[in-house]
């Protein structure tokens, strides 16, 4: 009886978690620079006219994040590759780690989305307050979708998944 085992993490593949910490950290700085045209940002968004392949493009490439997406992409790592069946575990923790993670800031900090959102907010205003389903109207606000834009659950599934497979496939 042989036995698969799982091949060596790929240590040059895996950055240092400094350099993660300094990369993470540019992003909430850039996240605040931009902070001011936020809003203007989403309005000239909204008001464009994307059309064609390019919004076919957008659609199908947030479908990555989609949790069917992800369990079929999953499924289909379990089924054809053997010897990444052990890492699955891990593969499933990091996916819907991100995912959960992102869900429970989301409903800690009520912001509104740009579809939803009052024009004459500037991009401060769009926070409305922490935990909204506890000081805000109760139960019932947990629910209200128009309040939870922050942050993107999907972005957060979407780079779980591609760090996970990253990790799983290294070349």
């Amino acid at each position: 009886m042989t036995t698969t085992s799982l091949p060596r993490p790929n240590r040059r593949a895996m950055p240092r978690l400094s350099s993660l910490l300094v990369v993470g950290g540019l992003f909430i700085l850039a996240a605040v620079v931009v902070m001011p045209w936020d809003v203007a940002i989403a309005s000239w968004v909204r008001e464009l006219s994307i059309g064609g392949d390019l919004r076919r493009l957008i659609h199908l490439s947030e479908t990555f994040a989609y949790g069917l997406t992800v369990i079929l992409i999953l499924l289909a790592i379990h089924a054809a590759d053997l010897s990444a069946r052990r890492a699955l575990p891990r593969v499933v923790a990091v996916v819907f780690g991100a995912g959960l993670a992102a869900n429970l800031v989301k409903c800690s900090l009520a912001r509104f989305r740009p579809m939803a959102m009052p024009p004459d907010l500037d991009s401060w205003q769009t926070f409305v307050g922490w935990l909204p389903a506890v000081r805000a109207g109760g139960w019932d606000m947990k629910w209200n979708h128009d309040l939870q834009s922050f942050p993107s659950s999907h972005t957060a599934v979407g780079v779980g998944l591609a760090t996970a497979l990253r990790q799983l496939y290294p070349r």
